[in-house]
């Protein structure tokens, strides 16, 4: 919903503190995200042929993340100096250099104020932590974190990676994933990999219901309200009655 006095106000705040190239919650074409996913990042923009960032599907990022798909500044020529645009000079403006794009794969977490910069391929299920500068590939269920981002540890162990990617859970229809949702939120993920690889007909609670509900709505639908009767008003003009109550009226003396 658009607010008249505040969201002019942010967007001059924003524009005061990023500067003009930075985009907030930009989407498409900038973004492009599969559904269902959460990715209200800023992107920030120097060349409008910076190739898109590409965000696969249950993957949730801060919305302080920033990626730069573009804006390499050489380092291997003498300066660093843009002549064009501090000083005029020259026929044609500096082109910053990109990388190439940045993709992030399916179930991937991206904490506060990380930055990804251009080139970066982040694999399924890996988790980037808040503050994080990445500058190369991140692995599938690989945990980083730092300045530059390096290696912490893995989530799982070789088995229960490739058991995971070898399910795809995430390229089920939704209503299924939602209908597997207390299995993926389980830590015996070892169950959850027997259930949906190899053998087929194993026994699954979710998959043997034969038919997967919908999704839940947000906000979730209320259920309709009977009308309540109302009492009967007294017409206008209609003296109200009184009530007489026993002994209300004084006795006189034969």
């Amino acid at each position: 919903m658009y607010r008249p006095f505040v969201d002019p106000a942010r967007r001059a705040v924003r524009r005061w503190v990023f500067g003009d190239v930075v985009r907030f919650d930009p989407g498409p074409p900038y973004i492009i995200a599969e559904y269902p996913t959460y990715a209200p990042a800023r992107v920030v923009i120097h060349s409008e042929d910076d190739p898109p960032i590409r965000v696969g599907r249950y993957s949730s990022i801060h919305e302080t993340v920033t990626f730069m798909p573009g804006g390499e500044h050489r380092t291997d020529v003498a300066t660093t100096w843009y002549f064009y645009y501090q000083q005029g000079v020259g026929d044609t403006p500096e082109v910053n250099a990109s990388r190439g794009p940045i993709v992030v794969g399916n179930d991937v977490w991206i904490g506060r104020e990380a930055t990804i910069m251009s080139g970066v391929t982040i694999g399924h299920g890996a988790v980037v932590g808040m503050n994080a500068l990445v500058t190369k590939n991140v692995a599938p269920y690989e945990i980083v974190g730092g300045v530059p981002a390096k290696h912490l540890r893995w989530r799982f162990s070789e088995e229960i990676q490739a058991g995971l990617l070898a399910t795809a859970w995430w390229d089920w229809p939704v209503d299924k994933v939602v209908a597997h949702r207390h299995q993926l939120k389980n830590p015996d993920v070892a169950r959850f990999i027997w259930l949906h690889t190899g053998v087929r007909g194993r026994p699954c609670e979710a998959c043997d219901l034969g038919k997967f509900l919908p999704p839940p709505r947000y906000p979730p639908e209320q259920p309709p309200q009977q009308p309540t009767e109302q009492p009967a008003q007294r017409p206008l003009g209609q003296p109200r009655r009184q009530a007489t109550h026993a002994g209300s009226h004084r006795r006189t003396n034969a």
